[in-house]
């Protein structure tokens, strides 16, 4: 008996993200997990992130003046998985992030949600910023300090 293995939707909101994207895609690519769709939704970049985006995702979304929120809402419901990934562009991953998720929600029923641990890897002056952002979550600047990024898809069909 074959047992078919649940898809993940992963959504990638961007603007101006050319410079780390491909860096994320890539890894996305070497996910020991499939399968996956990858669903970036643009807010209107004026540097070639879509194109490069494209090379990797036929899922390409461009939508202008709508924030991160709206952004990762509208990847979700042109989404076709059966779990739900959130992250961003300047991230990178480890060839076996995905299947971890899926393993470790799949194992306790009560798992709403999983945080994925970000450890910075800025290069871009921007990246760099939100580095510095993330150091002051809380007075002692907490590292540990992550919103969780995969879910099961509760979106109706």
């Amino acid at each position: 008996m074959v047992i078919k293995k649940k898809m993940v939707s992963i959504i990638i909101p961007t603007f101006n993200e050319a410079l780390v994207i491909e860096r994320l895609l890539r890894s996305l690519k070497k996910q020991t997990y499939q399968p996956i769709e990858i669903i970036v939704v643009d807010d209107g970049s004026t540097d070639n992130t879509v194109e490069v985006a494209r090379r990797f995702t036929d899922k390409v979304f461009k939508r202008d003046h709508y924030e991160r929120s709206i952004q990762r809402n509208f990847g979700a419901k042109n989404s076709c998985g059966e779990y739900l990934m959130f992250i961003d562009a300047d991230m990178e991953f480890t060839q076996d992030v995905v299947g971890t998720c899926v393993n470790k929600i799949i194992s306790d029923k009560k798992i709403g949600g999983i945080v994925v641990k970000e450890k910075s890897i800025a290069a871009t002056f921007w990246e760099k910023v939100k580095a510095f952002e993330r150091s002051f979550y809380n007075l002692e600047g907490d590292k540990d300090v992550e919103s969780a990024r995969f879910f099961p898809n509760a979106i109706p069909r």
